[in-house]
């Protein structure tokens, strides 16, 4: 967080692999533009997994305004993605993750 405070117009995106994430706090104490991932869209490596994640991605979306997905560069993640690209931008906006940060209060 120090790095990117110094570096300025930064953010950080923490994907919140494990409970016990101390992210945002750090975020807070230092004033780092901060967000979290919503939707881990991929940690199983399933086409239909992968598009029931999706579909949790849109519905967490229209519910709190955003939502944040992440996934990993595999071949299955983008094809599904490719696939689902249609209906996503059908049922929300696509916006850089930069427009969602904020300095945690």
């Amino acid at each position: 967080m120090e790095g990117l405070r110094e570096r300025g117009n930064l953010f950080f995106v923490d994907s919140r692999t494990t409970a016990e994430t101390l992210c945002e706090p750090s975020a807070r104490l230092l004033q780092v533009p901060f967000a979290e991932r919503d939707v881990f869209i991929d940690h199983m490596a399933e086409a239909e997994f992968i598009r029931r994640q999706v579909k949790r991605l849109i519905q967490r979306a229209k519910r709190q305004g955003y939502a944040i997905g992440i996934g990993h560069p595999h071949p299955i993640t983008y094809h599904v993605l490719k696939e689902a690209l249609p209906e996503l931008e059908k049922e929300v906006e696509l916006v850089p993750v930069s427009s969602v940060v904020r300095i945690p209060s």
